[in-house]
């Protein structure tokens, strides 16, 4: 069921006329050079509403929404928004824009949410580059002169327009190993640096503590998700789960589909190992992610592919079972390989971004950039991130930091920001800096160690533009290609099937072929090459 808020409040503050300027572009009437400039009162006289819609797992009730105070102070302009629980968010929207009476701004857009097909119905209203110069130009400025070209590129449709509007990721690099420190150290153990060296870590932990050393679950629907730190050992982006193609560091060759490569192979061939010697979970494949964490207070779970942010939860969760677990983070990646090694460096983009349907009015437009626009100043990412000064947040040692009172990325009682009426951080507007080095100083040295370690390589996500026709023949195959891949991997490592069998392996490729695969792999080339001109 839907749950609706609709903001509306009183007129009070007036933006100063060089800010606007700045956001809309035009600010003044028709008439050429010497026209009368239009008033910040005058140009925001008239209140517009404006639909939207936005995917939430949670639904907060809003008691003080200082984000919709701000947007009808500055733009009078008021958002009814409809929040639609993340489970049925794709449904719900599909049928919304099916309807033809579509949210005329969506909070909440992904390439996983059917955003290529949504663009090719017609049903999204796209921008070319010159357009997002003239019209939205502070969310340019989010990203580095060197990641716009990327960026715009990995984006853009055929036609050359955005139709959805990441943010600028905050991190450059967030996950890494983490390990039982105070388990290493009672066996006179250092963490591996290769993924041999992991096996036998991992078998001696077993047989000193009985307890499963490695514990992780699916993510909810791909069973490799509970392994992706490993994927990443043999050469394969940790994203490649969602993305599926990806370009290879080191011989710069693109491979459309990760899962049909001999490294894939090899990595099967490794954790089928790990499962049938006892040192991974066998239930990864099913369970759920309440059961994973009860399973870990049970004393199980020595090593992890994880956030060293997060430690301090790590450690809750095994002091349950033992009060002297203590978890760190590893400083080297292990690898299979002896010439090279991987680790995550993250996009340059979040996921999910912001977008307008092609029914939204110019008039309407117009005001939302406006508001955009300024969003994306210091000013209003201040207010985005972290509220209100003297509400949500005050100053201290000339660093904005959370009120007493409100959930912080350190602190998990208290406010949330939903609360309020704000974001936390927004999925289209580069969170405030400030959170970071207050908040997150583990991310900053995670970033710089492995961005400044020798020979260390990352993956970059390519290009791929496709064509209307090549995205309605994916709609119709990636389902039963995604589905019948995660059937095969839990199969091989739960040794169903044997990854180092010959028939077995061509037997998974015969039936991956027979679903698509190979047109697959030639629209996805095709996507690249076109992407990449």
């Amino acid at each position: 069921m839907y749950t609706k808020r609709i903001t509306a409040l009183a007129l009070a503050l007036i933006m100063t006329a060089s800010v606007s300027a700045g956001c809309s572009g035009k600010n003044s009437s028709a008439g050429g050079a010497n026209a009368t400039p239009i008033s910040e009162k005058d140009k925001y006289a008239k209140e517009i509403k404006v639909s939207a819609a936005k995917g939430v797992k949670e639904s907060i009730p809003v008691e003080n929404n200082l984000l919709a105070k701000v947007m009808k102070e500055k733009f009078n302009l008021v958002m009814d928004t409809t929040e639609i629980p993340q489970s049925d968010y794709v449904t719900k929207m599909s049928m919304l824009f099916a309807s033809g009476e579509p949210p005329e701004f969506i909070y909440s857009l992904r390439p996983d949410y059917k955003l290529s097909e949504w663009t090719s119905a017609g049903y999204l209203k796209g921008f070319t580059e010159d357009e997002i110069n003239s019209r939205f130009p502070n969310y340019k400025k989010q990203y580095e002169d060197k990641e716009w070209p990327s960026v715009f590129k990995s984006l853009r449709n055929t036609d050359n327009k955005l139709y959805y509007f990441p943010g600028h990721r905050p991190d450059n690099v967030n996950m890494a190993w983490v390990y039982r420190e105070d388990t290493m150290k009672s066996l006179n153990l250092s963490y591996p640096k290769t993924t041999d060296e992991i096996y036998n870590v991992l078998l001696k932990i077993k047989e000193s503590t009985g307890k499963v050393p490695y514990v992780s679950a699916n993510g909810g629907n791909q069973c490799l998700w509970a392994f992706s730190g490993f994927l990443q050992s043999f050469g394969m982006p940790e994203l490649s789960i969602r993305d599926l193609s990806y370009v290879d560091p080191t011989t710069k060759k693109f491979v459309p589909y990760a899962f049909s490569e001999d490294n894939y192979r090899n990595f099967l061939k490794y954790m089928s190992k790990l499962y049938k010697d006892g040192l991974i979970w066998k239930e990864f494949a099913t369970a759920t992610a309440d059961q994973t964490k009860k399973f870990q207070t049970q004393g199980n779970g020595f090593v992890l592919w994880g956030y060293p942010e997060k430690i301090a939860e790590y450690n809750n969760i095994s002091k349950s079972a033992d009060a002297n677990a203590s978890w760190t983070w590893a400083k080297d990646m292990p690898s299979a390989y002896s010439d090279k090694t991987y680790y995550k460096r993250e996009p340059y983009y979040n996921a999910e971004g912001i977008g307008f349907s092609s029914n939204i009015t110019d008039e309407k437009l117009a005001r939302m950039f406006d508001y955009l626009n300024w969003a994306c100043t210091d000013e209003g990412m201040i207010l985005h991130t972290y509220g209100v000064e003297g509400v949500t947040y005050q100053k201290k040692d000339g660093k904005i930091v959370y009120a007493d009172n409100m959930v912080t990325p350190i602190k998990a009682t208290g406010d949330k920001a939903g609360k309020y009426g704000i974001n936390g951080s927004a999925g289209f507007i580069k969170t405030h800096p400030d959170i970071k080095s207050v908040y997150r100083p583990v991310v900053e040295e995670v970033e710089k160690n492995f961005m400044n370690k020798a020979n260390y390589l990352f993956f970059e996500a390519p290009a791929l533009q496709y064509t209307d026709e090549e995205n309605k023949k994916l709609a119709d195959m990636i389902t039963s290609i995604n589905d019948t891949q995660n059937e095969y991997a839990a199969r091989f490592i739960m040794g169903q099937l044997d990854p180092n069998n010959d028939a077995d392996w061509k037997k998974y490729i015969d039936t991956m072929n027979k679903i698509g695969l190979d047109n697959f792999k030639k629209i996805r080339t095709d996507a690249y090459n076109r992407g990449n001109k």
